[in-house]
């Protein structure tokens, strides 16, 4: 399955990296999936994320984006309500300004 030339491209079978890719490599080709609308890579990728880190919200948030861009919004409803199944939270976003000198 994780060598399916079907999924994965033939750069990927051949690389063999597929037992020793981490959460960084795994997060790199889902968040590629999203521009390339390759659907099945996406779901692999996210699936593998999932499995090494099972409340990693960052996975079911780029697998919903990629069904978003690829214009498939039951998918986008099935990982919004899996993400609520699994308890699964977003993890809240901070950003910091600097003005006149202070950051705010």
């Amino acid at each position: 399955m994780l060598t399916d030339p079907t999924i994965l491209p033939p750069m990927l079978v051949t690389m063999d990296f597929i037992g020793d890719a981490d959460l960084g490599v795994w997060g790199a080709l889902l968040a590629g999936c999203r521009f390339s609308l390759n659907i099945e890579l996406a779901k692999l990728a996210a699936r593998e994320i999932m499995k090494l880190d099972p409340k990693n919200s960052g996975a079911y948030v780029m697998l919903s984006n990629t069904y978003a861009a690829a214009d498939l919004w039951r998918k986008v409803s099935r990982v919004r309500r899996l993400m609520k199944e699994n308890e699964v939270k977003k993890q809240t976003a901070f950003s910091w300004m600097e003005i006149d000198n202070t950051v705010q």
